[in-house]
């Protein structure tokens, strides 16, 4: 596999946020993969990174990312958390992003 992401910036491995979740994803969900580090996503799916290759197949976004390797290698990244707590999770995830994303925007 072959995660693609922004450059390193802010003092950190990438300057997105969006691309430290997809990394973070990947070393919890324990499979190998090659970071690819590239400052133009002009050809990527949704022009914007992070984007996984996983032999061929495109996941082109961070939570897109997540529901890939939940699905496709049975990882369970909410393991243990109720269904109120696995809901309060993705409420939380979602508003994080919601404002990284409108935040970095302008």
């Amino acid at each position: 596999m072959k995660l693609t992401v922004y450059p390193p910036g802010f003092g950190e491995i990438t300057g997105s946020p969006f691309s430290s979740k997809a990394i973070c994803l990947m070393e919890m969900s324990g499979q190998g993969y090659e970071l690819d580090v590239n400052p133009d996503p002009r050809k990527s799916p949704k022009k914007k990174f992070p984007v996984l290759n996983d032999g061929g197949q495109i996941i082109p976004d961070s939570d897109q990312i997540r529901d890939y390797l939940e699905t496709t290698y049975g990882m369970d990244f909410d393991a243990g958390l109720s269904a109120i707590q696995k809901a309060m999770s993705r409420m939380v995830i979602r508003t994080f992003e919601d404002l990284a994303f409108w935040q970095a925007d302008g």
